[in-house]
């Protein structure tokens, strides 16, 4: 799959802003999609989505392939379904991934508003799910040094502590983080370790606030490894379960901060505010909504497969498109060639893995805010320093973050629906 869909899938043309015409990449599809001009929009997604549905019978059957080959383990391993196989080695209960699921469910009518504002916003009369990706509010381009990027992160992520601060200043001022775009580099940006010595961090960083963000995400990672590494080398390791709460605290921290500095007695100030806030918002829409959605997907392709059930290109589409409609709701305009999206979602050729998304950002919401309670610093550094000695879910306990239970996410949803109402208000 990742051969065909990287490699030789070819895309198509469509006409940029400027009236020229461009060949379609993964890459430029992220750039269209924010596009002011909504024909632009709407022919890079029905563009790229066609492009799938004309391979769609083949990706069915990789997909149908994959599938098959995870009922298979299942069966043959004594497991009940292919979800509980999938949650055995981190001694995960169903509850946790069901749970999550029920818990969206039950919030989707305060995201169907956030999507009724966005119509509003934007000013149509009809939304399509190719309106709902662009900033809703604009902010002049802000253009930031790496010494400015770093001196914000460490600003902001102060609730951390003085220990995290001063290891984080190693980090940063110690040569351990590769910063600038250079010939033949990396694209993107990550973080590894190398057990014994530090963790390294490569960025390619132009100096956006998207830029400022990312330092902050990767150094969450890096200092998650850093403090792991005081574990025997068998379990300095955190599982994946794990792997992107330490980064997406670090990003809560920093947008928090940034949201609680900006100056509401000006007009500038509001503006601003309003716009990271819609950031904050988006990110909602696109690690819990989404993934949830993703997650539901998967379960019942997987129970349709256990079945005995035809995979198929058709019953897939069909799948999907009831999950479109009840995630975004009645108002939003379901175009036909959406049903395809989920042939270009590479995670699902990994079963049951794009929860954790979800679960881990209800996780770092909790951890973020709880930050001032006293001794929950000490809890938390206890819990980015446990690696992987104990099953994650228990490994989280140590932060005072129960996932067997539906409170942090649904406290994280609580605090969607807050800040939408917080957003409404300052765009009155």
């Amino acid at each position: 799959y990742s051969m065909l869909e990287s490699v030789d899938l070819k895309l198509g043309e469509i006409t940029d802003e400027k009236g020229e015409k461009v060949a379609l990449t993964h890459g430029l599809f992220g750039k269209l999609r924010d596009s002011r001009d909504r024909r632009v929009r709407s022919d890079a997604f029905a563009t790229l989505h066609g492009a799938f549905e004309g391979m769609g019978n083949t990706i069915a059957s990789l997909y149908a392939g994959s599938v098959r080959s995870d009922v298979f383990g299942t069966r043959a391993r004594g497991f009940e379904s292919s979800l509980d196989r999938a949650l055995f080695s981190d001694n995960l209960s169903r509850s946790i991934y069901t749970g999550l699921i029920d818990a969206v469910h039950s919030r989707l009518p305060a995201y169907h508003r956030y999507l009724e504002l966005r119509r509003r916003i934007l000013g149509v009369d009809k939304l399509h799910i190719y309106d709902t990706y662009l900033p809703i509010v604009d902010m002049p381009e802000r253009e930031y040094t790496y010494e400015q990027a770093c001196d914000i992160v460490r600003q902001n992520l102060a609730p951390l502590g003085e220990q995290y601060l001063g290891d984080l200043d190693r980090l940063l001022e110690g040569g351990w983080v590769d910063v600038y775009e250079t010939p033949g580099k990396a694209t993107g940006a990550y973080a590894t370790g190398v057990y014994g010595v530090h963790p390294y961090m490569l960025l390619n960083f132009v100096g956006n606030l998207n830029d400022v963000f990312t330092l902050a995400h990767e150094a969450g990672h890096c200092m998650h490894t850093f403090y792991s590494d005081k574990q025997p080398y068998m379990n300095k390791d955190y599982p994946i379960f794990l792997a992107e709460i330490a980064s997406t605290v670090n990003e809560n921290i920093l947008m928090r901060g940034m949201i609680d500095r900006c100056d509401v007695s000006t007009a500038q100030g509001r503006r601003e505010k309003a716009y990271l806030i819609n950031r904050f918002l988006e990110e909602y829409k696109g690690t819990v909504f989404r993934q949830t959605m993703f997650a539901e997907f998967e379960l019942k392709v997987h129970e349709m497969a256990e079945r005995g059930e035809p995979l198929t290109g058709e019953t897939l589409c069909g799948v999907y498109q009831e999950l479109l409609c009840v995630y975004f709701g009645p108002d939003v305009e379901i175009d036909d060639y959406m049903r395809w999206e989920w042939a270009r979602i590479p995670h699902f050729y990994r079963a049951f893995y794009v929860y954790k998304y979800a679960t881990g950002f209800s996780a770092a919401a909790a951890i973020s805010r709880g930050l001032s309670k006293e001794g929950n610093v000490k809890r938390y550094l206890d819990f980015l320093s446990a690696g992987g000695s104990d099953y994650p879910a228990e490994t989280l306990k140590r932060a005072g973050i129960d996932l067997t239970v539906p409170t942090p996410v649904n406290e994280a949803l609580d605090e969607f629906e807050s800040l939408l109402g917080e957003f409404e208000g300052l765009l009155k």
